[in-house]
C-alpha cells in the first residue's frame, strides 16, 4: 500500500460512519493532502443491483426505508437480502472477496489517504492490519445506532463519539485525530 494511510471506520448501522468519513475527507483535504472515500459495499451494491435489474442508487433507497422486494417466491427486506448475496458470493468464492476489492481499490488508487467507513467483518480488519492503517470505531448513543458491527472486542486506534446527533463532539474527535496522525 506504498505511503498510502488508510482509516477505516467501524460502528453500528446508523451510528455517524459517513457523516465521520465526509468529515475526515473534508479536512484532510483543506490540509491539502488528497483523499477519496471507498466502501467495502460498493462492489457488492453493484453487483445485487446488476443482478435486480436497478441501479445503486435505487437499491440504496429501498434498503434505507427498510422496504422489501420479491426475488422469485421470496419476499425479503432490501438490507436482509444484499446481506445473503453477500453471504452466498464469499462462500462461493473466498471469505475475502470483498475485502480483497477493498484492497485492489487502495492499491490502485491515487491519493494519500483512503477512509472506508464501512468496516464491519473480521476479514476486512485482518487484510488491512498492516502499517499507516488506523482503525477507527464511533461511540454512540444515538437511539437507531444498532445491528452489523461484529467487531465491538476489536482494538481499535481511535474512538469518536457521536453524542445525541451533535456533530460538535464528532468534529472535536477528529480533529484531535488529525493532529496525532495528519499534521
Amino acid at each position: 500500500m506504498n505511503n498510502k494511510k488508510v482509516i477505516l471506520i467501524n460502528s453500528g448501522n446508523r451510528c455517524g460512519k459517513d457523516t465521520a468519513a465526509e468529515l475526515l475527507a473534508s479536512r484532510i483535504s483543506e490540509l491539502g493532502k488528497s483523499v477519496e472515500i471507498y466502501s467495502f459495499a460498493s462492489g457488492l451494491k453493484e453487483d445485487v443491483a446488476k443482478l435486480l435489474g436497478t441501479t445503486v442508487e435505487e437499491l440504496d433507497l429501498l434498503k434505507n426505508k427498510n422496504e422489501t422486494i420479491t426475488v422469485g417466491n421470496r419476499t425479503i427486506n432490501t438490507r436482509s437480502f444484499i446481506i445473503e448475496y453477500s453471504e452466498l458470493v464469499k462462500s462461493l468464492t473466498n471469505k475475502y472477496f470483498y475485502a480483497n476489492k477493498g484492497k485492489g481499490f487502495v492499491r490502485n488508487s491515487k491519493a494519500e489517504y483512503i477512509i472506508i467507513p464501512d468496516l464491519r467483518f473480521k476479514e476486512e480488519y485482518e487484510m488491512f492490519n498492516v502499517e499507516n492503517t488506523f482503525f477507527i470505531t464511533i461511540d454512540s448513543d444515538l437511539e437507531d445506532c444498532s445491528g452489523e458491527n461484529y467487531l465491538k472486542d476489536f482494538m481499535f486506534d481511535y474512538t469518536f463519539k457521536n453524542e445525541s446527533g451533535s456533530i460538535e463532539t464528532l468534529k472535536f474527535d477528529i480533529e484531535n485525530f488529525l493532529i496525532n496522525e495528519v499534521i
